[in-house]
């Protein structure tokens, strides 16, 4: 084969594989999922109760190398607290909102940048909140 060509053939194989890496990159930045933690599920692993009064929040951390969007889930099981709402946030303000324990799971949407994040659900001891954040 004449080295010309050969020379040609290894750079079209290396610019296509290069191009198909940037199609697949651009998108969803991230396929990963952090679930809540401290949320009020029965004893131990990635849920658990707080004794006392207030509950310990509910928080879903990542820690991101590039920009993206998260989808959060959130899901909160009524509980003696009643219709008080819910506060949530991403990255203290960011994005955030109020939940009422009798409301239907719901799911937001949050850009973000590089770095580390925090997803914060403010419950009672005797509460359960359901939290998953894709990213």
């Amino acid at each position: 084969m004449h080295p010309l060509l050969r020379r040609t053939g290894g750079t079209a194989a290396t610019l296509g594989c290069a191009v198909g890496l940037l199609l697949n990159a651009a998108g969803q930045a991230y396929a990963a999922t952090a679930y809540g933690q401290h949320c009020g599920g029965p004893g131990g692993g990635p849920t658990w109760e707080t004794r006392g009064a207030l509950g310990a929040a509910c928080t879903a951390n990542f820690n991101a190398s590039r920009p993206g969007t998260a989808r959060i889930a959130i899901d909160i099981i009524s509980s003696e607290r009643g219709e008080l709402p819910h506060m949530w946030s991403f990255d203290i303000h960011k994005c955030d909102g109020r939940l009422l324990p009798s409301d239907p799971p719901r799911t937001f949407t949050c850009d973000f940048g590089p770095g580390e994040h925090t997803v914060y659900v403010d419950r009672m001891a005797a509460e359960t909140v359901h939290l998953k954040v894709d990213y």
